[in-house]
């Protein structure tokens, strides 16, 4: 790894401009929510290994929340230059953590700015034409798992992109991955995103949830014929379709029973390391988060989740 990280700090309005138009700065398919605790170190490792495999940039955007009590309205401070001292606090904090995780890397730079993570990662992603956006994931159990899930959720309503969550531990690209497919286009966009994302050499296993009705003790022996003959028939031209990459290799498995429960199992006892989905769009109304799949697999994983967007 040779070559300093690049080093900006920006306000909201001044982020999209450091983002186009490559000036001195390329844009690449790696984009990392910008974390200064170890939380953020699995998914600075991934970025690393993707952007050193394609040579490209990989970008840590760290956000830093507006503050709630306006301390300028009482004491005798440029509101600007505070804002602005406190993201050259957090920058330097990313850059140590950069450092400290993947040490002095050239594929990467490191903006800061102020305002709500998911539009200001959402926004960065479309300009900057990301491939992924990556995210830290507490481990399961950990006090961190839930506030990094709440931090995650916001990103799947308004992501353009796959949002990649990944636990610190993570030291390796993914080579066993689970795929959940319900074949929507959606679905066909995890499982794209999937293989795009996995090492060489991976295995991606496209797994399908039937509904737990037995339909042969049931008498209806054609009905689940149709059924089964279906989803094979689905999964035989998804595979065709998805122009896989010569080195990954793709398997099939048909599931029974909720899909997250029958998910979740099969990916903890299959020892898979990526679990990938995508989500149905917006929320309900009276619901907070969408793609209640989603939002379980996310919930219950042990291992990374990648979520393709409805969009």
């Amino acid at each position: 790894m040779t070559g300093p990280v690049h080093e900006a700090s920006h306000s909201p309005a001044a982020v999209a401009g450091a983002h186009g138009g490559g000036k001195g700065r390329a844009s690449g398919p790696v984009l990392v929510l910008g974390d200064d605790g170890e939380m953020s170190c699995g998914a600075l490792r991934f970025a690393e290994l993707i952007a050193r495999r394609r040579g490209v940039n990989a970008h840590v955007l760290g956000v830093v929340r507006p503050m709630e009590f306006p301390v300028w309205a009482f004491v005798d401070v440029d509101a600007a230059e505070m804002e602005a001292g406190r993201r050259h606090a957090y920058l330097a904090a990313l850059q140590q953590r950069i450092h400290a995780t993947v040490g002095l890397s050239g594929y990467f730079s490191v903006d800061v700015a102020t305002g709500t993570p998911a539009s200001l990662l959402s926004d960065a992603a479309r300009v900057r034409g990301s491939a992924f956006i990556l995210a830290g994931l507490g481990e399961p159990g950990s006090v961190e798992r839930a506030p990094s899930e709440d931090a995650v959720l916001p990103l799947l309503e308004t992501s353009p992109v796959p949002v990649v969550a990944v636990p610190p531990r993570c030291t390796h690209l993914p080579s066993r991955c689970l795929v959940a497919m319900d074949f929507s286009e959606v679905s066909q966009r995890a499982a794209e995103a999937a293989i795009a994302f996995v090492d060489d050499g991976a295995t991606v296993t496209l797994a399908h949830v039937a509904p737990e009705a037995d339909l042969r003790a049931m008498g209806a022996e054609g009905l689940a014929a149709i059924y089964e003959q279906g989803v094979a028939g689905l999964f035989q031209k998804l595979a065709a379709e998805l122009g896989l990459r010569a080195s990954v290799r793709v398997e099939t498995v048909l599931l029974k029973g909720e899909p997250a429960p029958a998910l979740l199992g099969l990916a903890t006892s299959g020892a898979y390391d990526l679990l990938a989905c995508g989500t149905h769009g917006a929320a309900p109304a009276g619901r907070r988060f969408p793609g209640s799949v989603s939002t379980a697999l996310l919930r219950g994983a042990q291992c990374p989740v990648l979520v393709a967007p409805s969009r």
